[in-house]
């Protein structure tokens, strides 16, 4: 009888194991409910500068044909240009079950668009003197072990590390881009990946990592003796009027996240986004987004050497993405469809239960942030409603109206 009721109980935990360490797969098979995009949800529309009312008209269908035929629950969008908001749109739930509707300030998980934001924090340092990206981490932090220490900055900026990205663990669940453990800082998260063999020499190929680029936040924790939400707080957030963005601990205005599929709903799988508040952890709003690619245009928050220095390109790991990824942000020509390509610099993002595309066009002083509260693989769609709203203030400038 006691064989049976050890049996038993070896048998129980091993059951309760598997469920918390595979628990995304299990709880994703559960919990879907009928979804219909209702098309009577209002559509909230804010032009702030009536010469520019044609682009916005032809914006606003452009949205609205999106919307209707979209499973996405909420979409929010913004255009600001040369430095200023202009339009900005929004509609759908921002909670499908309690029926409450989207508004401007509503937050979403704009995923490794982060990394951008990041970059402004950095940026900010350097132009202080306090930050220089040649040197090693292991300078920034003598408490840092392993292989880690001896990466440069410029190195985790620009995914040129070495530094593994996300990968199973011995937790629940066992898959780290699900994470839920909380990490108290960004150093506490270092610990990750401060053990783990580099996957190439520092700064001689690109693997793009958020892990690594959580190496970002630890210079700035280090450099000012803060933390990384003061940094941001302090270096970017307070200077730009940035006040709905921040990194993801209150969610008192964030939307609810969802899955959605074959018109089926349910809300994302719950994850601490502490793992990764430097490179994938900050929620914002598109009107806020917009302030911070303004940024990119001007001498508002950065020095034109700042601006240069994120924007460059290293030499080394141009292929496979390298290419475009200069320091925190891409650096490439945007294509609009068939016929229309535009130098641009960008960052998007895919987190659980959210999405971003987050675009400058440095020649046309245009800057394009649009979100949505629905897990995705791919950013084609709202990348394609952002073309389209790009495309008609570009096709529909003041001195035409």
């Amino acid at each position: 009888m006691r064989k049976w009721k050890i049996a038993a109980v070896t048998l129980l935990i091993l059951i309760v194991l598997t469920f918390k360490f595979f628990e995304p797969v299990f709880v994703y098979n559960s919990g879907w409910s009928d979804f219909e995009q209702d098309n009577e949800t209002p559509l909230i529309t804010d032009l702030r500068d009536e010469q520019w009312g044609k682009a916005a008209g032809a914006a606003e269908l452009s949205f609205l044909e999106t919307a209707d035929l979209s499973d996405m629950p909420a979409i929010s969008i913004a255009v600001a240009i040369d430095g200023k908001l202009i339009w900005r749109a929004a509609r759908g739930c921002a909670d499908i079950k309690e029926k409450r509707e989207i508004s401007f300030d509503h937050q979403f998980r704009i995923g490794s668009t982060s990394k951008a934001v990041t970059a402004m924090a950095i940026g900010r340092l350097y132009d202080k003197g306090l930050i220089d990206f040649d040197k090693p981490m292991g300078k920034y932090d003598i408490t840092l072990k392993g292989e880690v220490k001896r990466v440069t900055l410029g190195q985790t900026m620009s995914q040129r590390s070495g530094i593994r990205n996300y990968g199973n663990c011995f937790c629940f669940p066992i898959w780290e881009h699900r994470n839920r453990r909380h990490f108290s800082s960004v150093r506490d998260s270092i610990k990750v990946i401060e053990k783990s063999a580099l996957l190439f020499e520092p700064g001689t190929q690109y693997q793009y990592t958020s892990l690594g680029y959580n190496l970002a936040g630890l210079a700035a924790e280090s450099v000012t003796n803060t933390s990384f939400e003061d940094v941001l707080n302090d270096a970017v957030f307070a200077p730009l009027g940035m006040t709905h963005t921040q990194l993801e601990k209150n969610k008192s205005n964030l939307v609810t996240l969802y899955d959605t599929q074959n018109g089926r709903y349910k809300p994302a799988f719950r994850v601490d986004n502490s793992i990764r508040w430097p490179s994938g952890g900050i929620v914002s709003t598109p009107t806020d987004l917009v302030k911070l690619g303004s940024a990119m245009l001007d001498d508002r928050l950065l020095s034109e050497n700042a601006r240069a220095t994120l924007l460059d390109i290293p030499q080394e790991g141009r292929e496979n993405g390298g290419e475009q990824y200069a320091h925190g942000w891409r650096v490439s020509d945007w294509g609009i469809g068939d016929d229309v390509v535009l130098p641009a610099y960008h960052h998007n993002g895919v987190a659980v239960g959210s999405f971003s595309v987050f675009v400058v066009f440095p020649e046309q002083g245009i800057v394009v942030s649009a979100m949505a509260n629905k897990s995705v693989e791919s950013i084609t769609e709202l990348k394609n409603l952002v073309d389209k709203i790009t495309t008609a203030f570009i096709e529909n400038p003041i001195s035409n109206q």
